[in-house]
């Protein structure tokens, strides 16, 4: 059974997603797409506009994935690029701009969702250096606390860009961060994919998205990790807005390493008391069960919805 939102009957939060997709990039990361799909099939959330980032794939790889997801998704919801790569912090783009944009023609009201290298995000805080406040709260997937051994490397998404993370993570917003550590308490196997996609021969557009882009996916962790299917990072951090119900909560408070080899990792790490200023909610529970039931019956009855739409 799928958890209840306790926002049930709250008007739909709007987001704007900052993302590197890979889905359908030969050898590359779907969770990406698997999010942009579960934001799309939550009733709760309202997606506002995308800003890309280089990371799982280069830019214009990225594009033609979120293009990719969002054509079978029958979505007509902009995207924008942004940056191309670390060296692009601080040096205005249109997802940049953007994403500014956005955030200021509704004050209090955008929540940030970014599931990619933060390039984005800090450049657009450069841009305006009051967005963290004019955000309604700021949800992203990075980080490692004890996960080997990128809790001492950097995690990758903080990795890509330290310098970018660093600062972000300093934001005076209402600041979430979905954890490698987190992500790994679900594994998404071929069976979810059965449930998923069922008849999918005679279905529509994102069954067949589904079909052509995830067991690829499974057999690279297979074959590379041996494990039995993939932890879904991404879409993890869009059931954190969606069914809070599904994880603890943990104030916390740390630096981000900026620069150097070990980029992104996280240092000074610790968990304060509940109500203490300038933290981080860092969960560290995940009811792995019940996130999967919600990813499956979500974007199972939105492909479903779609294939009997068509």
């Amino acid at each position: 059974m799928t958890a209840t939102p306790s926002n049930a009957s709250a008007p739909a939060e709007r987001v704007w997603l900052d993302t590197d997709p890979g889905m359908g990039v030969e050898g590359s990361d779907i969770d990406d797409g698997l999010a942009i799909l579960l934001l799309l099939a939550s009733p709760e959330l309202s997606l506002e506009g995308i800003s890309l980032t280089f990371g799982n794939v280069s830019l214009p790889d990225a594009a033609a994935s979120c293009e990719r997801v969002l054509t079978a998704a029958g979505c007509s919801t902009p995207f924008h690029l942004g940056a191309e790569g670390a060296g692009a912090l601080h040096r205005p783009s249109a997802g940049a701009q953007a994403m500014v944009d956005a955030v200021n023609a509704s004050p209090g009201e955008v929540t940030v969702l970014a599931i990619g290298p933060l390039t984005n995000v800090a450049t657009a805080m450069q841009i305006d250096p009051e967005l963290p406040r004019k955000l309604r709260r700021l949800v992203i997937m990075g980080g490692a606390v004890e996960f080997p051994p990128f809790a001492d490397e950097g995690e990758f998404n903080f990795h890509k860009d330290g310098r970018a993370a660093a600062e972000v993570m300093a934001a005076p917003c209402d600041r979430a961060m979905i954890t490698m550590d987190l992500c790994a308490q679900a594994v998404f196997t071929q069976a979810h994919l059965e449930a998923l996609t069922p008849g999918a021969s005679h279905a529509g557009a994102v069954s067949r998205l589904l079909r052509d882009t995830v067991p690829g996916w499974l057999a690279h962790w297979k074959d590379n990790w041996n494990m039995p299917g993939f932890f879904p990072w991404d879409p993890i951090a869009v059931a954190y807005l969606t069914h809070p119900a599904l994880f603890d909560e943990r104030p916390c408070r740390f630096t981000v390493e900026p620069q150097g080899d070990k980029q992104g990792r996280l240092n000074g790490f610790e968990v304060v008391a509940k109500g203490d200023v300038d933290t981080v909610s860092v969960p560290s529970k995940l009811d792995g069960d019940g996130f999967l039931d919600l990813l499956v019956d979500r974007v199972g009855r939105y492909a479903a919805a779609q294939s009997a739409d068509r």
